[in-house]
């Protein structure tokens, strides 16, 4: 799917790689119609030890991934809300957006931001992102302080959940 902008990260992953980084790319997500064209484009760049894909994940298991990840990518060009990225910056991630869509709005100053179409952008915010340790400090106060400005989303989710609750019985 072109709007979610995968082809454009991973092409971005392999310019860091050519250079050297050691991090492995997780992408997290259901698949769709352009699932195999990405896996395909992953191996032709051979990638494939490098990239994990997984499909939903229980809540739990998304926390910990946030936890344990370096630098979270969210390189959508068009997205209703983007919900990942302010759980992200929850739990403590630095975050890289699409400077596109309502992602200045939901990031504010709390995120590194490229251009939407610029495979070489985002390589040079992911490499921001991973190797200088000032900003990244920065990155994860700025994000749990915006985090804390969307608390109401956490509340809307729980009554939400409440309704089809009370629904299926």
């Amino acid at each position: 799917n072109g709007r979610k902008n995968l082809s454009r990260l991973v092409s971005a992953f392999a310019k860091l790689k050519a250079k050297g980084s050691e991090h492995s790319l997780v992408m997290v997500g259901r698949p769709d119609a352009s699932a195999v064209a990405l896996k395909e484009a992953v191996a032709a760049l051979g990638l494939a030890g490098s990239v994990k894909f997984f499909e939903a994940l229980p809540q739990e298991d998304l926390v910990a991934l946030y936890r344990g990840a370096d630098l979270f990518v969210y390189p959508s060009l068009l997205e209703g809300f983007g919900l990942p990225v302010i759980e992200a910056m929850a739990c403590e991630v630095p975050v890289v957006v699409a400077n596109a869509s309502c992602m200045p709005e939901i990031a504010g100053d709390a995120a590194l931001y490229f251009e939407g179409n610029d495979a070489d952008d985002l390589a040079r915010q992911l490499e921001r992102g991973l190797n200088d340790r000032d900003l990244r400090a920065e990155l994860v106060r700025k994000g749990r302080e915006r985090a804390a400005l969307f608390d109401w989303i956490k509340c809307a989710r729980g009554t939400l959940a409440s309704y089809e609750k009370a629904l299926e019985g």
